[in-house]
């Protein structure tokens, strides 16, 4: 029987390209460098996160075309992967700069992704669901 380790809630920068990738990426391009932050918050234990334009732009308060902008200028230089899902994004991390996982996951993460969801974008039903505390998604109120 495997053992399956529990880690507590963190988020590991790789020392040193890690580090220095954070810093270079806060002072070239402080919206993407808020935007992978954000998405470091939610990513899980493959370092993947879904997430609409929508969804990114409420939780950081800004527009959709600063997350777009932003997407862009991260996947351009290399700090994240996104694949398309439907009308969402399927963003993963790289390893090499930000891992979630403990270190021996690392380098056989499956692409599997937590869902960040907006409470607006949801039908009246589902609402309806979660306010009174169904808790299988993670939606922004």
């Amino acid at each position: 029987m495997s053992v399956i380790k529990k880690n507590t809630p963190f988020v590991q920068l790789a020392d040193p390209d890690g580090i220095k990738a954070m810093r270079a990426l806060s002072a070239k391009n402080p919206n993407a460098a808020s935007l992978f932050y954000l998405m470091m918050q939610y990513i899980d234990q493959e370092n993947c996160l879904i997430a609409s334009r929508q969804v990114l732009a409420s939780k950081m308060q800004c527009s959709t075309k600063t997350i777009q902008r932003s997407v862009k200028y991260l996947k351009e230089h290399r700090y994240i992967d996104v694949f398309r899902t439907g009308t969402s994004n399927v963003y993963t991390l790289n390893s090499d700069i930000v891992w979630k996982a403990d270190g021996e996951r690392r380098a056989s993460a499956l692409l599997q992704g937590k869902v960040l969801l907006d409470l607006d974008e949801q039908d009246e039903q589902t609402q309806t669901k979660v306010r009174r505390g169904f808790k299988q998604l993670e939606l922004i109120k």
